[in-house]
């Protein structure tokens, strides 16, 4: 009789996933703006971590509620359903949908189109942007304003948060994000 077994081990997450924290104003009282450059930074070394592997994996649905925040608010990328493995960095065609639209490059709503690293870095960019102007800057997809309308409307945003020194960070962030919607748009 053999004493082996198998066995799937998993960290208990205590904070629910950023997009609770996203969504509900109570809560995200406790993103402030160090915390939420920590959480970006995270998301960025994570999925860095995933495309920078031997055999890169793209995560394919990356978005605020498929990241989870442990204990500290330290961000960790879940929900690899959609996720696929290469041997290189080569693209892909496809004929299957993937994806949560509001996090979807728009040429990805149309078939077959190219599975590529520019995916999960336009839902990075997509991402930062929804961190960037919490529960106030939820809007739908067509409804989508430019980046000089993002900046200003966090700017001018009656959400707390952004009352003290939301000017530094929102020209630190809101660069980086136009910069990985862009990257991911027009390589």
């Amino acid at each position: 009789m053999s004493n082996k077994f198998s066995a799937i081990w998993m960290e208990f997450i205590p904070n629910h996933d950023l997009g609770h924290h996203l969504s509900d104003a109570s809560k995200s009282e406790v993103l402030d703006w160090p915390k939420r450059l920590q959480i970006i930074m995270g998301i960025c070394k994570g999925l860095g971590f995933l495309h920078g592997r031997e055999k890169p994996i793209r995560h394919l649905d990356l978005k605020p509620a498929n990241i989870l925040l442990d204990k500290d608010l330290t961000p960790k990328i879940a929900d690899f359903g959609l996720s696929r493995i290469y041997n290189d960095n080569k693209t892909r065609l496809t004929k299957s949908s993937y994806g949560t639209v509001e996090f979807m490059p728009p040429e990805y709503q149309e078939f077959p189109f190219e599975i590529s690293m520019k995916f999960d870095i336009f839902s990075l960019g997509a991402t930062m942007i929804k961190i960037i102007t919490g529960p106030e800057g939820n809007i739908k997809r067509d409804q989508t304003p430019g980046k000089e309308e993002y900046i200003k409307r966090v700017r001018t945003s009656a959400f707390p948060l952004y009352l003290d020194i939301h000017n530094m960070y929102v020209s630190l962030f809101i660069p980086s994000a136009d910069y990985f919607l862009y990257y991911a748009l027009h390589g």
